[in-house]
């Protein structure tokens, strides 16, 4: 046997397999987990590739990677962290986010054996067991760490919040997505897309479609003093009446 048969040159990972039963969980959201885990260390699961990265070796685009992410975190596999950075020109750009990964939490059963198993009367009509299947707008959205009873009520915080983005948008935004919406990408995220959209109004037709656009395509929101800036813009004067403007310097 040659030197080369006794070499381990395997890169491996460790990924929970319990990520396999979770219960509506796309072949995206499976991929986009694994890959995210082959970037953690075996002592703590965080990684922080790209979007692009995850697509690459995912095997997806980078917009099924982006629906991927989200949907991991909604069901509270994947907590997401913004990460900013400062430019030379002292502008700040989101960077790749930051992930901690959380490991699966599926409901185990039990099967008897058969020396468990309780004797079967032959003679007996099996009884039949009543499920009830929820149409889909009375099912809860599953989320394997967060308590649905936590989500009934808003807090101080949130209220405020609420406030202060329907104020920016000068619109009512659907109190559920709003609610999903900092749950998800978090309060500071919201906050500075609903400013840029305030900063922008007037671009856009629809408010709130835009702002939705704004939070799930990640809009860059560094443009947001440029646009500040621009706004304030001094008044076009024609320098041949400037003794005129020299005396009436508010006009």
């Amino acid at each position: 046997m040659t030197q080369e048969f006794l070499q381990d040159n395997l890169r491996v990972f460790v990924v929970p397999v319990e990520i396999l039963d979770v219960p509506e969980t796309s072949i995206y959201e499976k991929m986009a987990y694994m890959v995210l885990r082959s970037f953690s260390n075996p002592r703590e699961a965080v990684a922080f590739p790209s979007y692009a990265t995850i697509a690459r070796l995912g095997s997806m685009s980078r917009r099924q990677a982006i629906y991927a992410v989200q949907g991991l975190v909604a069901k509270g596999l994947l907590r997401k962290e913004m990460r900013y950075d400062v430019t030379k020109d002292r502008k700040i750009r989101n960077t790749s986010n930051k992930y901690y990964m959380e490991r699966p939490v599926v409901q185990e059963m039990h099967h008897p054996s058969a020396q468990e198993a309780p004797p079967q009367c032959t003679t007996c009509t099996p009884p039949v067991q009543e499920m009830h299947h929820p149409s889909a707008p009375r099912a809860p959205k599953q989320n394997h760490l967060t308590d649905l009873h936590e989500q009934d009520h808003l807090t101080t915080t949130e209220e405020n919040d609420v406030v202060a983005i329907e104020k920016c948008l000068g619109k009512k935004v659907k109190l559920s997505d709003l609610k999903r919406w900092m749950q998800q990408y978090g309060r500071e995220y919201i906050l500075a897309k609903a400013q840029y959209i305030a900063a922008t109004k007037s671009k856009y037709r629809n408010v709130i479609g835009a702002f939705r656009k704004a939070i799930e395509e990640d809009w860059d929101t560094e443009a947001l003093s440029e646009v500040a800036a621009t706004s304030d813009k001094t008044r076009v004067r024609d320098e041949r009446y400037s003794a005129f403007y020299d005396l009436f310097p508010d006009l």
